[in-house]
């Protein structure tokens, strides 16, 4: 049936001389599941159902350690200003902390959809490669002389991995 829509009848990698191809494939499916576990968690957190032990994924992003941090030190440092020109207690005071406070949970929010994206892009990026090795398994030589094939999809992977873990 394969050979009538132009396929190979072939079913295992190891018929088709690609015997990298079953250890790209498991060495990918973490990067694979991680993937599908960063987008799963940006569509929720996306559409505002996001939770988080328990908390709704804006409270959690708010008890998180550096969150909790940059709070206190900005908040900190808007009161040193503010008492050094006699406005400790003053509407400025309070405006410039209300100020301080949503850049401070803008910046953090884009910064979680930032890091949650490029885990999803991990997973896809993964996929592609583990694709590419695929197609050095069907083809008859010249994807491999011409791309790089299978080693394109190793170096792939292996870049992949090293940029998201900067």
């Amino acid at each position: 049936m394969g050979s009538l829509f132009g396929g190979s009848q072939q079913q295992s990698s190891s018929q088709s001389g690609n015997y990298a191809y079953p250890m790209i494939s498991e060495a990918s499916q973490p990067y694979i599941n991680s993937g599908r576990g960063g987008l799963d968690l940006l569509t929720q957190y996306l559409n505002g159902n996001g939770i988080v032990n328990g908390m709704s994924s804006n409270q959690a992003l708010a008890q998180t350690p550096g969150y909790q941090f940059a709070l206190d030190s900005g908040s900190r440092a808007v009161n040193s200003n503010m008492a050094s020109r006699g406005l400790f207690n003053s509407g400025a005071a309070g405006k410039a902390l209300t100020e301080f406070g949503q850049n401070l949970g803008t910046q953090t929010y884009q910064n979680n959809i930032n890091d949650l994206f490029k885990q999803a892009m991990l997973g896809t990026t993964a996929m592609s490669n583990l694709s590419d090795a695929g197609k050095w398994s069907t083809s008859t030589g010249t994807e491999s002389s011409n791309n790089g094939g299978l080693g394109k999809a190793i170096g792939n992977l292996a870049s992949t991995a090293a940029l998201f873990l900067l």
